[in-house]
């Protein structure tokens, strides 16, 4: 977990409860974002800097693909996908669109009460990068 990101956990696991009970929504999340850069790529696309209610991942590993092969490796980033829908419907511009709701999502959201951000992270030595990034680290 990055510094700092049990106490950003705890305050959006706030906010998606105070939602809930305000408004009486039973499957809600919320997804703080940021604008992000693809290399070689212009413009801007959203990720999620934090987020809770939600598990982060659609599993297809062992399911067949279109052609009835297993799965050995792939899963969906279901929030990231999200933050880049919200980033695109807030704006980068002057728009002052503090925020959006996205509702009737396909079935792909697993809504959970749980912590969940951890699912997400890859460590390090299992990251495709590691190759490149491990001459910045001291310890690995």
């Amino acid at each position: 977990m990055f510094y700092g990101q049990k106490n950003l956990i705890k305050k959006q696991k706030k906010i998606c409860k105070y939602l809930k009970n305000k408004f009486n929504i039973e499957k809600l999340a919320v997804i703080i974002t940021d604008s992000h850069t693809v290399p070689l790529r212009y413009g801007t696309i959203g990720i999620s800097t934090g987020f809770y209610g939600l598990k982060p991942l659609k599993n297809y590993i062992g399911k067949s693909d279109i052609f009835g092969r297993k799965m050995k490796m792939s899963r969906s980033n279901i929030v990231d996908a999200i933050a880049t829908i919200g980033v695109f419907a807030i704006g980068e511009g002057d728009e002052q669109t503090p925020m959006c709701i996205i509702r009737d999502v396909k079935d792909s959201i697993e809504f959970t009460e749980k912590e969940t951000y951890n699912e997400l992270i890859i460590p390090i030595k299992k990251d495709i990068y590691f190759p490149l990034l491990k001459n910045f680290y001291k310890k690995y």
